[in-house]
């Protein structure tokens, strides 16, 4: 599972952004925000509930290899994908 932004398609965090953290056994994926849900205790959730965001590989790729990525950090990223999703500057895949 490559790590990416995603919108939440169903559940209690409908329509927020997270990113994508990695995968359980069981085919689920785990996502955190760095708002409710937080790189220690990521949420489960099934990848047909999940459409990934086709956003600015720039942004992923300095979030990634900084080294330690913190909730604060998750948290900005998160919500300048959602700002900028608002605005329909990226887009999402099908």
């Amino acid at each position: 599972m490559d790590t990416r932004f995603v919108l939440s398609l169903s559940g209690r965090d409908m329509g927020r952004v997270a990113l994508t953290v990695g995968q359980t056994e069981d085919g689920r994926v785990l996502i955190a925000d760095g708002r409710t849900h937080k790189l220690e205790r990521p949420k489960k959730k099934k990848l047909k509930h999940l459409l990934p965001i086709d956003c600015n590989a720039d942004l992923l790729d300095s979030l990634i290899h900084r080294g330690a990525l913190t909730d604060r950090e998750l948290a900005k990223a998160c919500k300048a994908v959602e700002d900028a999703l608002d605005q329909n500057t990226i887009g999402l895949k099908e």
